[in-house]
């Protein structure tokens, strides 16, 4: 009696146990930080991978997004990234995956833009020439 009862249960854990196993869960290799976590490597993050939440948006133009905390100015950059930016909407409700580049100064290079109704990739293909942002004279 007792094995009726008990062998429909223990099958039907094992079935559980085992159609839970087949779905890998899916890791986000960009670690959430502020442009100023992220400048000063505040935050650590593998392969130099940090997504800019909401960040302060100065100016847009061509290859370059200017975004700002407080003191900080950092360059985001991405082929045509201020016309892709523009479509999403509101600069201020954007997240801006990126990847920390050192050469020939510090910015980051995007590679998605996320809205909170659309995403789309940026490509990063040419190279993108930065401003001088130093005093000639």
């Amino acid at each position: 009696m007792i094995r009726k009862l008990f062998f429909p249960f223990a099958l039907g854990a094992i079935v559980l146990v085992l159609a839970g196993c087949g779905k890998e869960e899916q890791i986000d290799p960009y670690t959430k930080a502020s442009l100023r976590e992220a400048t000063y490597g505040e935050v650590t993050s593998d392969g130099f991978m940090y997504k800019i939440v909401n960040p302060t948006v100065i100016d847009t133009l061509g290859n370059f997004v200017v975004a700002r905390q407080g003191n900080l100015t950092m360059f985001i950059t991405g082929n045509n990234i201020a016309r892709q930016a523009g479509k999403l909407g509101d600069p201020s409700k954007l997240t801006f995956n990126v990847v920390k580049r050192f050469k020939p100064m510090v910015h980051f290079q995007c590679t998605s833009i996320v809205s909170p109704t659309d995403s789309i990739v940026v490509e990063n293909g040419e190279s993108v020439t930065l401003p001088n942002t130093t005093d000639i004279g």
